[in-house]
Formats: structure tokens, C-alpha cells, sequence
């Protein structure tokens, strides 16, 4: 306080208190926290670098959780194509059993087990999504037909500077939703409907089911063009009454398990439908494998940056706590010696004092 008169002895000491303890506040929130820049007021510079560093690890840190969404797409459409070619080969067995089969109506019979089968693919390139995308379809209304999915993988923390964009395939049918009829042909709620206001009791329905890899479209009628990459599997006409619609790739074909004039020619066709189909499945499966391993790597080399990143800026902030300790000794023992030598200080004053007792 002003309106108290110390020595200068006192004075000069009591100074030095004050500025040993605001060193000893400052060493400690240095080794409370870890860190000997707590705010820019600290270290302005290096307050600010360390911001930038952490900033850029935090938005890479966000690009990881995408990363790892877009691996968990990747395995579900891949998942999704292992078990369709466990289908395609139980649809082979089908088709070889009827082959060696000369008895029409087990062929009818397994005729309606393939048809089954061939609904089952269809419906497990439907069940192949992951959060909503599915690499096997292409989901969007409006889209052309045999058009195809595309995820974009971002990497860079700066939206669009460095992506990956993932195009799947589309695993689709010629025509609407799927059902059975009465004699188990394939058929769509449509057909049916046309085919009892025509008198007829039943209808013959072919079922086209097509996996364009190229993503070049096909025409709504499931009719393809000549630059496409197209492989597809026809249903089984059963009763072999009707001829069927016009297949994926645009060829008319009348197909039965049954006729004894055409069903083994019919059948063979259907086995280098399925092996096509079966090996457009495998090489699909490649290219996701392939994706599945950039992003794994792109993955990788994030989280490498992220500690590299929060290893700079804690360069720039971190306290050394040997140094700190080693500090706050030193402050410590100076207060002691700062008390000792301000009691010294004001043993002039007793002296007077003791001239007055």
C-alpha cells in the first residue's frame, strides 16, 4: 500500500517474493497441464501453429470415419456377390441334374427350383446394402436401366481435393417385382393381370436377370446395345407353352425344362449363361477387393499423418516436466531464501524499535 513507508531492503524483497511466485503459479499450471503453452498469450506463435496442426488432424480424423464406412460398403457388396455364386452353383446343379434327367416331369420339377433360385439371386443383390448404398443395384428412380451406383471416397481434409470413386454394377431384372404363378413360372404381377383378361389360365414369363458391369445402361425393354458389358441368366419356361421374352442381351429365346425337343439345348444354353454370370461375379468381386485395398491403405497412411500431425503441434506446446520440476525447485527454494532475507531486511526497524522500549 502506498501510505505504508517500507526500506528499500524491504522492499527490493518483497518484489523478488512477488515475482518468484508468480513464476512458481506459472511452472505449475506448466506441469498440471503438460503443456508450457496453454493459450496464445503464452507463446503467440507457436500457439497458433499448434492450432493449425491439431485443426487438420481433427478434419483428418473425420475423412477416417468415412474411410471406414466406405470399407463396410465394400464388404457388404462383396459378402452379397460370395453368396450369389453359392446360388449360381446350386442353379448349375439344377441344370445338370435336368440334363441327365429323362423323366419331364422331374424337370418340371427342378424347372421351378431353378426359378426359385433365380429369385433368391435377385433378391440378394436387393439385400447387398450397407447404410443405404448398394454397390450390386442402382437404387435411384429414374435411373436407365443397367445404370450403376457410384461412392465417392473422400481423403484430403479439404472436400474434393483427393477422392476415390467407387463405381459398383447393377444386378437387375427385365422386368417388375417378381412372383410365381400357379405353375411356378415366373412371372410379375402384370402379366398375370393381361393374361386373365385374355382367358388364359396361366402365363409363361421369362425373367431376365442381367449384371451390367460397365454402367453403359440398357434400354428399357431389356434389349442390350452392341457396346455392352452384359452377361445375363433366363428363367426356365416350364410348361413350354409360351414362347419367352426377349433376354438381356437381345436374342428371343422359347426355354423349357420340359419339351424333349428343345430342353437340352435350352439347358446347355442356361449353363454358359451361368458360368458368364458366375465369372463376371468374380471379376466384379476383384475390382471391389481392389478398392477395399486402396481405401485400406489411404486408411493407413491417415492415421500415420494424424499422429504425425499431433506430434508437430505438441512439439510446439508440450512442457518438459523434468525441466518444469526442476524449475519449481528452484522457485521453491528461492521463496524460502526470498522470507529469510526480507526477515533480515526489517531487523533495522526492530532495532529502532527496541531504542524506543
Amino acid at each position: 500500500m502506498s501510505d505504508i513507508a517500507l526500506s528499500t531492503g524491504m522492499r527490493a524483497n518483497l518484489v523478488s517474493l512477488q515475482k518468484t511466485s508468480n513464476l512458481m503459479n506459472k511452472t505449475q499450471e506448466h506441469l498440471s497441464t503438460g503443456r508450457k503453452v496453454n493459450s496464445a498469450i503464452d507463446n503467440p506463435l507457436n500457439f497458433f501453429a499448434a492450432s493449425n496442426l491439431n485443426d487438420r488432424a481433427s478434419a483428418l480424423e473425420a475423412r477416417l470415419d468415412g474411410m471406414g464406412q466406405a470399407i463396410s460398403t465394400l464388404n457388404a457388396a462383396d459378402t452379397a456377390m460370395t453368396s450369389m455364386r453359392s446360388i449360381v452353383s446350386a442353379m448349375k446343379g439344377v441344370v445338370d441334374e435336368a440334363l441327365s434327367s429323362s423323366d419331364s416331369g422331374d424337370r418340371a420339377s427342378l424347372g421351378k427350383q431353378f426359378n426359385e433360385l433365380l429369385v433368391q439371386l435377385e433378391g440378394l443383390s436387393r439385400d447387398g446394402s450397407y447404410k443405404g448404398i448398394n454397390l450390386l443395384k442402382s437404387a435411384e428412380s429414374g435411373r436407365t436401366a443397367g445404370s450403376t451406383t457410384l461412392m465417392t471416397v473422400q481423403f484430403n481434409e479439404d472436400f474434393g481435393d483427393s477422392t476415390l470413386s467407387i463405381k459398383g454394377v447393377n444386378i437387375q431384372g427385365s422386368t417388375g417385382g417378381v412372383s410365381l404363378d400357379a405353375n411356378g413360372e415366373i412371372a410379375n404381377a402384370s402379366d398375370i393381370t393381361s393374361a386373365r383378361s385374355n382367358g388364359t389360365s396361366t402365363v409363361s414369363q421369362q425373367y431376365a436377370l442381367t449384371l451390367n458391369v460397365d454402367g453403359t445402361g440398357l434400354t428399357s425393354g431389356g434389349t442390350g446395345t452392341a457396346n455392352q458389358s452384359v452377361v445375363g441368366i433366363r428363367a426356365a419356361d416350364i410348361t413350354g407353352t409360351a414362347s419367352a421374352a426377349e433376354n438381356a442381351n437381345g436374342t428371343g429365346h422359347t426355354l423349357s425344362f420340359v419339351d424333349p425337343d428343345t430342353y437340352q439345348a435350352n439347358l446347355r444354353a442356361m449353363v454358359q449363361d451361368l458360368e458368364k454370370f458366375d465369372q463376371a461375379l468374380v471379376n466384379s468381386s476383384k475390382q471391389l477387393a481392389q478398392n477395399v485395398n486402396i481405401v485400406t491403405v489411404r486408411q493407413d497412411f491417415t492415421t500415420d499423418l494424424i499422429n504425425t500431425l499431433e506430434e508437430g503441434a505438441d512439439k510446439l506446446t508440450l512442457a518438459d516436466l523434468n525441466e518444469e520440476g526442476a524449475n519449481l525447485l528452484a522457485l521453491q527454494t528461492a521463496q524460502q531464501l526470498g522470507t529469510q532475507s526480507l526477515s533480515l531486511a526489517s531487523q533495522s526497524n526492530q532495532s529502532v524499535l527496541s531504542l524506543l522500549g
